[in-house]
C-alpha cells in the first residue's frame, strides 16, 4: 500500500518533467524564431512594395505637373483656345490624381491607427539543474 502511495506521487512528477526538459524548450525556442523571421520576410517584401509605389505615385505627379504648366504655357504663348482647353483638362486630372492620393493616404492612417499589436503571452520556465 505505501509503494502504491509513492507511486501515485512520484509517477505524474516524472512524466512532467520529461515533458518539460530543457530540449522541448529549446525546439519551443527554434519554432518561435522561426515564425518571428517568417514574420520579418514578409514584412520587408511588404515594405519593398510600398516604397516602389510611393516612387511610382510621385513620378506620375511630377509629370502631370510638368504637363500643366507646359500646356498652361502653350496656351499663353500661342493665345489658342485649344491649349487652353487642354491645359484645363490637365489641371482637372491633376486634381483629381490629387485627391485620390490623398485619400489613399487617409485610408492607410486608418488602417495603421486601428491595427493593434496582438497580445502574445510568452511562457518562462525554469530548469534547474
Amino acid at each position: 500500500m505505501l509503494a502504491g502511495v509513492w507511486a501515485a506521487l512520484l509517477i505524474p512528477s516524472l512524466v512532467t518533467s520529461r515533458r518539460e526538459a530543457p530540449i522541448n524548450t529549446t525546439e519551443n525556442f527554434a519554432r518561435s524564431t522561426a515564425k518571428l523571421a517568417a514574420v520579418r520576410a514578409v514584412n520587408a517584401e511588404a515594405q519593398a512594395g510600398r516604397s516602389r509605389a510611393k516612387a511610382r505615385r510621385r513620378q506620375i505627379l511630377i509629370g502631370l505637373g510638368m504637363l500643366a504648366v507646359a500646356t498652361l504655357g502653350m496656351a499663353l504663348y500661342t493665345g489658342s483656345w485649344v491649349w487652353l482647353s487642354t491645359s484645363l483638362i490637365v489641371d482637372a486630372v491633376l486634381a483629381a490624381y490629387i485627391a485620390l492620393l490623398l485619400q489613399v493616404k487617409q485610408q492607410s492612417q486608418a488602417v495603421a491607427t486601428s491595427v493593434s499589436e496582438p497580445v502574445t503571452q510568452s511562457e518562462v520556465r525554469v530548469v534547474a539543474g
